[in-house]
């Protein structure tokens, strides 16, 4: 073996010999050296990435696009052409390469590539790198948003806290971004995302989620959406007239059968609980409600305002109206004096 002691080219001396006479020749033999290639190490290429976009567990690659990374240590990458194999035994025996380069399905979620670098001289080197199939987020379909007709009551337009659905819609997974749009397209795209908090334009309007996952940048935009429901608030007709009561004994109080209102509050409107409160307080929270079961007795002479609760007991949509109460009193007669007259023909009957 000769060790090769001179840079890129050398060129050494044969002595040849005819055996038995004192012949010879001498040659001149140039060794040349040639360049292989370096491609980046396995270790130091990224995996090419795609997204599991019909969840088959594989995904179409362009393997090409990991040429720039392999031939970065090259200073003319043009000098040099790629094949890229299944196997580590097809690519020592450069047999069965990889023909659709542009267009390659993995096999499996991960997968080796393994890649010969081809110089122009005819020198070759090999290296490798992963391809990764990534799931798509994993999301739960919302519920409806719903909120009460509050809000100029009558529009069916309220202002929707859009990030009320997120958590719903990733189970509190943070690296899963959600957005919300106006149209399917919107979403697909992920252009012109709403801002929040929305004001519906329509009642029962849908909108479009789009959920990306931040590490990947995978992302789910088809099949999910969001409606907005804005529900009616209960009209209840309390009498705009006070509910009067007669004082039979003229002492400022009086006591009122307040579960007989019920029915003309009520007016026929389903699913409407009504309850009557003290306080303005006690009927927006909807809490101590007055005992209608009995008679209700004023705190305070003559008059008192109570606070009508009617609320939908589907939605949670509540009004509270103001019923006055007011004791009206009795007129009072003074002491009146017998009436005499004459029977005059003696049949018991008279005249007055």
């Amino acid at each position: 073996n000769f060790t090769h002691s001179v840079n890129t080219t050398q060129v050494i001396s044969a002595r040849v010999v005819s055996p038995g006479v004192a012949c010879y020749t001498i040659v001149n033999v140039t060794l040349e050296v040639l360049d292989s290639p370096q491609p980046v190490l396995p270790q130091d290429l990224d995996a090419l990435e795609a997204c599991d976009t019909n969840n088959s567990g594989n995904a179409v690659f362009d393997l090409t696009q990991m040429e720039a990374a392999i031939l970065a240590n090259e200073t003319n990458p043009s000098d040099f052409s790629l094949a890229y194999y299944e196997s580590q035994a097809d690519a020592d025996a450069q047999t069965n390469p990889i023909t659709v380069e542009q267009a390659y399905t993995s096999a499996g979620m991960n997968q080796t590539i393994y890649v010969v670098v081809t110089g122009n001289n005819g020198c070759t080197a090999q290296t490798q790198f992963e391809l990764v199939v990534n799931p798509l987020p994993v999301i739960t379909p919302p519920s409806a948003l719903e909120l009460c007709d509050y809000n100029n009551p009558g529009d069916e337009q309220e202002a929707f806290d859009l990030t009320q659905a997120t958590l719903e819609i990733t189970g509190g997974d943070s690296s899963m971004q959600v957005t919300y749009y106006a149209s399917q397209n919107d979403a697909d795209t992920g252009s012109n995302p709403l801002s929040s908090p929305y004001t519906n334009t329509v009642n029962n309007e849908t909108i479009y989620v789009r959920v990306e996952d931040q590490d990947t940048g995978c992302f789910v935009s088809q099949g999910f959406s969001l409606t907005l429901v804005v529900n009616p608030l209960p009209s209840p007709q309390v009498p705009v007239t006070p509910l009067e009561v007669c004082d039979v004994d003229n002492d400022g109080f009086a006591e009122f059968d307040l579960d007989a209102q019920t029915p003309t509050i009520e007016n026929g409107e389903l699913n409407v609980a009504i309850s009557y409160h003290i306080t303005q307080s006690n009927g927006e929270y909807g809490v101590n409600p007055i005992d209608t079961t009995q008679p209700y007795g004023l705190s305070s002479a003559n008059t008192q305002t109570l606070y009508v609760r009617a609320e939908n007991t589907q939605t949670g949509c509540y009004v509270v109206e103001v019923l006055q109460l007011e004791v009206v009193g009795t007129p009072e007669i003074g002491f009146l004096e017998d009436l005499y007259v004459c029977d005059d023909d003696y049949n018991g009957f008279a005249v007055f």
